[in-house]
């Protein structure tokens, strides 16, 4: 009898673990992109920035998969505000996309991690749960990089960070890139 209450509570939390996203979050088979949120044609080349050698990498996001819908992506941004977004499932934009981004989103960004104290976080925030999704995210300032693994228990304030990137994103004109074969 231990093990069902233990076994209904587990599968209880899996189910919870992707509840907040089903309202914002489609499934891409059944999602259709609108013009003003994407150019998907012609496909386009980044601009000649791209590839820089003197431009690091100043953020970046990924969502990771759960056993239920939750999206799956990854967000690079650098410090010139070129981004790139690569999206797998259940997110409104799959494949890879750039977009060039004002330099007061970084700050925003910035000034947002350094409220939180971001860097006195732990590196990790583990779950014996398997299906809950991930969230890592990586911030550099002033030549000081850290990268937090997020699964859960981690701080309110860690998690609200996480969804401002989200949410300062939202909005930006994604430009298709060509696809890149997996090795």
């Amino acid at each position: 009898m231990r093990y069902f209450v233990l076994a209904l509570i587990a599968a209880t939390l899996s189910f919870g673990a992707c509840k907040s996203k089903k309202e914002t979050v489609k499934d891409t088979a059944s999602t259709e992109q609108s013009s003003e949120e994407i150019t998907e044609a012609p496909v386009e080349m980044p601009p000649a920035s791209y590839g820089d050698p003197n431009d690091s990498l100043f953020a970046s996001i990924e969502r990771t998969p759960c056993f239920g819908t939750c999206p799956i992506y990854k967000m690079e941004i650098y410090d010139s505000g070129y981004t790139e977004y690569y999206g797998k499932r259940f997110v409104d934009n799959v494949g890879r996309y750039y977009a060039i981004v004002d330099k007061d989103k970084l700050q925003a960004i910035k000034d947002r991690a350094i409220e939180i104290g971001y860097f006195d976080f732990k590196d990790e925030y583990p779950s014996q749960i398997a299906d809950f999704p991930s969230t890592i995210t990586t911030v550099k300032i002033d030549g000081k990089r850290k990268r937090i693994f997020n699964k859960q228990h981690a701080p309110m304030e860690l998690n609200k960070f996480q969804s401002y990137i989200d949410t300062l994103y939202k909005d930006v004109k994604w430009i298709a890139l060509p696809e890149v074969e997996e090795k």
